[in-house]
């Protein structure tokens, strides 16, 4: 559901509830976003179910190719198999949540066929630098370095190599689509996605570049200027103006067919009301011979 309208509508009074359960899959989409123009080619598993227990990795990145090196900073890291833990703003990243990641990891190598230990990277995913975590795995002799604006690489001799991904902190250039799940977003910000829509013309990459733009309008829909600025609101649905027509489209041909369908079925049972009509008035002749 977009949460742009035409009618002087911006934000879907529906949504009032606060999003927090939608933050993974608009980071699912950004990430998507991302690596998708990355050197190497990757397959993703969106909330990876681990068994049959709720054990749900947020999002996971599979190297197509071992030999293949990223060009970007958060995937130098990469290897085969790239678990990510995203957590959205106000969420905690300490020391549970390392230790549920590393459990994740166990499971993931223990249900998956020939998975090897050294063959995952652990990516943790947040708003804000978590301070107090680094500075325990400081403690338990993990080298923490920062190969890139936001990005810390975590290692240890014999430890699943790791990184921090700190979204308040990476380059707007490459990581735009991370920096945009937040509910401090501006209005330049807005702006400058918008212009990377515009020369996206891949049509499954426009549809979630609407659903991250979709959900941080949705996320910040309290902010005066998404509320007063009806002109640039009206620009971002013209920019994605062939999408909602051909959604809009689809919508309108499958109420066609549900529609032909019913009344196929109301003629077939109108067919059976007759033959079931015809049949009584059958038995009734048998029973008066």
């Amino acid at each position: 559901m977009s949460v742009m309208k035409e009618n002087n509508s911006i934000i879907d009074e529906q949504e009032q509830h606060e999003p927090n359960s939608q933050y993974h899959p608009a980071f699912c989409d950004a990430m998507t976003l991302i690596l998708d123009h990355d050197t190497v080619s990757y397959t993703y598993e969106r909330e990876y179910n681990l068994n049959s227990m709720p054990n749900r990795i947020d999002l996971l990145v599979i190297k197509n190719k071992d030999d293949e090196e990223s060009s970007y900073g958060l995937g130098k890291l990469f290897r085969r198999y790239n678990l990510f833990e995203y957590k959205s703003p106000g969420q905690s990243l300490g020391d549970n949540e390392y230790h549920t990641a590393m459990a994740y990891a166990h499971l993931y190598c223990g249900y998956g066929k020939d998975v090897k230990y050294e063959d995952i990277t652990i990516s943790f995913v947040r708003d804000g630098k978590p301070y107090k975590l680094m500075s325990q795995l400081e403690e338990q002799g993990f080298t923490i370095s920062e190969v890139e604006a936001g990005i810390y690489h975590v290692r240890k001799t014999g430890h699943i190599d790791m990184q921090i991904v700190v979204t308040r902190s990476v380059c707007d250039q490459q990581y735009i689509w991370l920096k945009a799940l937040s509910d401090k977003i501006t209005k330049q910000d807005v702006k400058k996605m918008s212009d990377y829509a515009i020369v996206e013309h891949e049509p499954q990459r426009r549809i979630m570049i609407e659903a991250v733009l979709n959900f941080v309008l949705q996320l910040n829909r309290d902010k005066k200027w998404i509320k007063e600025d009806m002109n640039f609101m009206g620009a971002l649905r013209d920019l994605f103006k062939e999408e909602f027509e051909e959604r809009d489209n689809k919508i309108a041909e499958l109420n066609e067919k549900l529609q032909s369908k019913d009344e196929q079925l109301q003629s077939k049972n109108r067919e059976i009301e007759e033959l079931k009509r015809q049949l009584r008035e059958q038995m009734n002749k048998i029973a008066v011979l």
